[in-house]
């Protein structure tokens, strides 16, 4: 039974009239506090600036107002304890405001990118299987060619890294760049930024995942870097037809982490077969803008 408001009748769809797609309308719908997102962020970055001058003037005239012996400790707190309490309130809440705005534009970000990625990638030029996926980062990210353009030593071809036990793991590309505070002004993470780029020639299985993740952790442990990808690589795979079952829900269903000062960080690891002229891609990545892939 269809209800309705009132007495009306329910809406009877007529014969050339468009159904909107729910998604899409829901899309639009967080696409609008999206757009607004930036003026919401800018404006509770001056209140978080003007809530912690007031919070520093109080407590500075609350001091002088103690040493010049304006009254006692009891008196100070008295007055001025409720004022500054109350800021440093004000000012926890409002950075919450202010990192929850971020995280939800970054989530819409991948979201979206998700929707409107292509479903075919193609394999770029180059001479070999890491150097065309390093290209294609390029191609797929303005952020990371702004980052392959102003730190060209981070990238590196056929290097062999020692990880904190002494063992020395070869991989065919790695981009390395150190934890650094000039990261701030240069589009690259403060704390670092990693990709390690493996060829195999065969399809790899669960078993080549796993050694993988001990090589990683214990390259981790030395580097104190969190990997921002990891991937395996297989050029020119003839007569591809897939991942194994098992590979396929390790890598899609299983959370793979990674440990840094004994805290699990989430790894993104990927596996790509360059299957004719295309990329086979599990999990698929999506460029999401403001980020490093």
């Amino acid at each position: 039974m269809a209800l309705s408001s009132g007495n009306r009748p329910p809406h009877k769809k007529r014969a050339n009239e468009p159904i909107e797609n729910p998604i899409s309308a829901m899309f639009d719908l967080a696409q609008d506090v999206v757009s607004q997102a930036p003026y919401i962020r800018r404006w509770t970055t001056i209140a978080i600036i003007a809530v912690a001058l007031m919070v520093l003037v109080v407590g500075i005239v609350a001091l002088y107002y103690f040493f010049q012996g304006g009254g006692s400790i009891c008196c100070t707190c008295f007055f001025f304890g409720p004022l500054t309490i109350f800021g440093i309130l004000t000012l926890m809440f409002l950075i919450r405001i202010r990192r929850y705005f971020a995280y939800y534009v970054k989530r819409f970000a991948g979201i979206s990118a998700i929707r409107d990625a292509g479903v075919e990638v193609k394999v770029p030029k180059g001479k070999t299987a890491s150097d065309r996926f390093i290209n294609y980062l390029t191609e797929a990210s303005r952020e990371f060619s702004k980052f392959r353009r102003f730190y060209p030593a981070s990238f590196k071809k056929n290097v062999k890294i020692s990880g904190a036990s002494g063992k020395g793991y070869k991989f065919n590309y790695v981009v390395v760049k150190a934890a650094s505070i000039n990261g701030l002004f240069f589009h690259v993470p403060w704390k670092g930024y990693t990709v390690y780029v493996k060829e195999t020639k065969k399809l790899p299985t669960v078993k080549d995942i796993v050694e993988m993740e001990n090589i990683i952790q214990d390259i981790t442990d030395k580097t104190k870097i969190l990997p921002s990808r990891v991937i395996l690589i297989v050029p020119n795979c003839k007569m591809y037809d897939g991942l194994s079952e098992d590979l396929y829900a390790y890598l899609m269903q299983k959370e793979l982490t990674i440990k840094i000062n004994g805290k699990p960080q989430h790894l993104y690891f990927q596996v790509v077969v360059e299957d004719d002229d295309y990329y086979d891609m599990v999990p698929f990545i999506p460029y999401v803008p403001g980020e490093l892939p």
